[in-house]
């Protein structure tokens, strides 16, 4: 099954330096960032399409919670990126489960 920090270490082989400040300069240093480029993160993203697919709804949703509950921008847009793949089948009081993320 699909893990955060496999995810994570497959981001942090794509990262860059220079990407890294780059974006936490647009931000302020306001938001920590792994230096992931968009292009690089949603092909990350689709690489693990698979197995995350073979996953139920239920363990996709506490996939995404869990990732979006980290400090890296990168690893909280793969939360978003998992939770628009099932928009139509989130569970009941979803938004409930994500109030203390956001």
């Amino acid at each position: 099954m699909l893990t955060v920090p496999a995810v994570r270490r497959a981001l942090d082989a794509l990262a860059t330096p220079e990407q890294k400040a780059n974006a936490e300069a647009s931000f302020k240093g306001v938001l920590p960032f792994l230096g992931v480029k968009g292009p690089e993160l949603d092909a990350c993203f689709k690489a693990h399409a698979g197995q995350l697919a073979a996953m139920t709804p239920a363990d996709r949703f506490a996939f995404a919670l869990a990732a979006l509950d980290q400090e890296p921008a990168e690893l909280r847009h793969v939360g978003i990126l998992t939770l628009s793949r099932d928009v139509k089948r989130l569970p009941a009081g979803w938004l409930q489960a994500l109030r203390p993320l956001l």
